[in-house]
C-alpha cells in the first residue's frame, strides 16, 4: 500500500533537537553518535542548523565553532590555512573540508578577517590554478581542476563575496565561473559516467548560487542541466559516492569517499529554479517521497542504513530552503505501483538461461564460446534489473518516449 507524507517542514523541530541532543561535550559531532568526532561533519551540522533557523549565537553552536577552532592545523605551518584529515599520524590538505569549514565558521557568526577564516581563504586563493584554460581547483595543488572541488571553492567564496563591489574575490569567482563553463556538456550536463548527475547538480546549486549573488551566468546553463536532471531522474536519484585523491603519495591511505546526498540536494534545486514547471515534475515530487521515507519518527533524524548527523543536517537545510513550496506529500498513485514490472520478466529469462546452461552441461556441449555468450547474457539481465526491475512496461515506454522528447530541445549555445 502507498504512503501519504505529511509536509517535510513537519520534520525540521524534530531533526533540529536530534542533532542538537548528539552533539558530543567537546562540541563536535560524528557521522552517528558514538563514532569518532569530525571537524567535516560538525561543520555540516552547523550549516544545516543555522541554515534551519537555530541562532549563530547559541551556546551550542559556538562550542561547535570552538571545536573547528580547535581542529585548525597552526596557519604558521606548511598548508596551515587548511584543515587536514589525520592519517597514520600525518596531516594531509583536504580542500574539501576547508571549504565546508568555512562556509559553517561564516554562518556561526566569524568573519573574513577572523585569523583561521582569513589563513584559509589565503590558503584556498592560492590553490586555484592559474592556467589560460584552467581557472578552478584541483582536489591537491597543481592538479588539473576538477568540477567538485571548483564547486565547493565556488560555493565558499560567494558566500564572502559581493558582485556590485570590486573585491578581492570577485576576480577569482567570476574565473572560477569561466572554468565551470569548460566541464559542461553538450546535452546540458556535467561530470561522466555515475557522476553525471551528482556533478550536475552540484553545478546547479553553484550556478543558482551565482544568480542570487548577481554574478554573471548563462541562465540558460542552469535551466538546461536542471532539464538534464529531470530527463534522468532514475541516475538523478541514484545514490553515489565519488572518492577524493587528497593524498600526495601512493599509498592513498588520505583519501576517502565523499557520498552525495542527493535527495536533499535536488529539492533545494528544483526549489531554486526560476521555472515554476520544474516543481510540478514527477522528481520534485519523488524527492519528498523519498526524504520522508528516510526520516527516523522516534530519532528525529535522517539516515541511509543508520542516522547520520551529515544526512539530517543536509536534508534540514534544504527543507529550509524549500520551504515556501513545500506542501504534503500525496500517495504514489496505485497506477504506478500496479501492472506487469518488467523486472519480473528479466528474472525471468535469467532463470531460463540458467536452465540452458544446465542443460548444456548435462549434454556435455557447454564449451569456452557457448560460455562467454550466457555469461554476457547473464550479465545484461542483472545490469538491466538493477535499473528498470520497478518499472511497468508502461513507465518504461513513457521515459524513453519523454527522453526522445526532451533530446530534441538542445541546450543554448554560450
Amino acid at each position: 500500500m502507498n504512503k501519504a507524507f505529511p509536509s517535510l517542514t513537519e520534520r525540521e523541530q524534530p531533526s533540529r533537537e536530534w542533532l542538537l541532543k548528539t552533539q558530543d561535550p567537546s562540541g563536535g559531532w560524528a557521522e552517528h553518535p558514538g563514532s569518532h568526532l569530525s571537524s567535516l561533519n560538525t561543520a555540516e551540522v552547523i550549516i544545516g542548523l543555522v541554515g534551519s533557523g537555530v541562532d549563530a549565537g547559541h551556546a551550542q553552536i559556538q562550542k561547535a565553532i570552538e571545536f573547528l577552532e580547535t581542529d585548525h592545523v597552526d596557519v604558521s605551518a606548511p598548508d596551515g590555512g587548511a584543515w587536514c584529515r589525520r592519517v597514520k599520524g600525518r596531516l594531509v590538505p583536504d580542500i574539501m573540508r576547508t571549504c565546508v569549514i568555512v562556509r559553517a565558521l561564516i554562518s556561526g557568526g566569524r568573519g573574513v578577517a577572523y585569523p583561521v577564516v582569513a589563513a584559509a581563504l589565503a590558503w584556498l586563493l592560492a590553490r586555484q590554478n592559474t592556467g589560460a584554460d584552467d581557472r578552478g581547483w584541483g582536489f591537491r595543488r597543481g592538479d588539473k581542476s576538477e568540477l567538485l572541488p571548483t564547486c565547493f571553492a565556488l560555493r565558499t567564496l560567494m558566500r564572502i563575496s559581493d558582485a556590485s563591489t570590486n573585491d578581492r574575490w570577485k576576480k577569482p569567482i567570476t574565473d572560477a565561473l569561466e572554468q565551470l563553463k569548460r566541464f559542461r556538456k553538450p546535452d546540458g550536463s556535467f561530470g561522466e559516467g555515475v557522476l553525471k548527475a551528482p556533478h550536475t547538480l552540484q553545478a546547479v546549486l553553484v550556478l543558482q548560487t551565482a544568480r542570487v549573488c548577481e554574478f554573471p551566468i548563462v541562465a540558460t546553463t542552469e535551466v538546461d542541466a536542471l532539464k538534464w536532471l529531470l530527463l534522468n531522474q532514475d541516475d538523478a536519484l541514484a545514490p553515489v559516492e565519488e572518492t577524493l585523491p587528497i593524498e600526495t603519495d601512493r599509498s592513498g591511505d588520505g583519501n576517502y569517499g565523499y557520498t552525495f546526498p542527493m535527495y536533499a540536494g535536488l529539492l533545494q534545486a528544483i526549489a531554486g529554479s526560476t521555472v515554476e514547471q520544474h516543481r510540478k515534475t514527477t522528481l520534485w515530487t519523488d524527492v519528498q517521497r523519498f526524504l520522508s521515507r528516510d526520516f527516523d519518527e522516534p530519532t528525529g533524524a535522517f539516515f541511509g542504513s543508520r542516522a547520520f548527523s551529515w544526512s539530517t543536517a543536509s536534508a534540514l537545510y534544504s527543507i529550509r530552503e524549500a520551504e515556501r513550496f513545500l506542501r504534503d506529500v500525496p500517495a504514489r498513485p496505485e497506477e504506478d505501483a500496479t501492472g506487469t514490472k518488467v523486472g519480473n520478466w528479466i528474472l525471468g529469462l535469467a532463470v531460463l538461461l540458467f536452465g540452458g546452461v544446465v542443460y548444456l552441461a548435462q549434454q556435455q556441449r557447454f564449451t569456452p564460446l557457448v560460455a562467454i555468450v550466457f555469461g554476457f547474457l547473464m550479465l545484461a539481465c542483472l545490469l538491466a534489473y538493477g535499473r528498470i526491475r520497478e518499472k511497468t512496461f508502461g513507465q518504461l515506454v513513457g521515459a524513453v518516449l519523454s527522453r526522445e522528447a526532451g533530446s530534441e530541445r538542445k541546450p543554448a549555445k554560450e
